[in-house]
């Protein structure tokens, strides 16, 4: 399978057929990573049992990503991660 059919395929199941972004009715948890302060992630765990998870890197990655989670799930959670406490 081509990289250009494997980018179609990636959308059909991000945007559906109808080129539209389906929504999920799930709660969508963002959360700054701990490998990379500049990306932010999406993680939600859909209807199915499946999980999915975004990243967001670059300019603006923050916004995009709650854009991102509120457009796609039904519900938006941020959850922030404090360093950890050493002794």
């Amino acid at each position: 399978m081509s990289a250009s059919e494997n980018r179609n395929r990636e959308a059909i199941g991000l945007l559906g057929d109808t080129g539209e972004l389906v929504r999920i009715s799930a709660v969508a948890e963002i959360h700054q990573s701990s490998r990379d302060s500049a990306q932010w992630i999406v993680w939600a765990v859909d209807t199915d049992g499946a999980m999915q998870e975004t990243v967001f890197s670059g300019p603006s990655s923050e916004q995009r990503a709650i854009e991102y989670a509120r457009a796609k799930y039904a519900g938006l959670r941020q959850r922030v991660r404090r360093p950890p406490q050493y002794p």
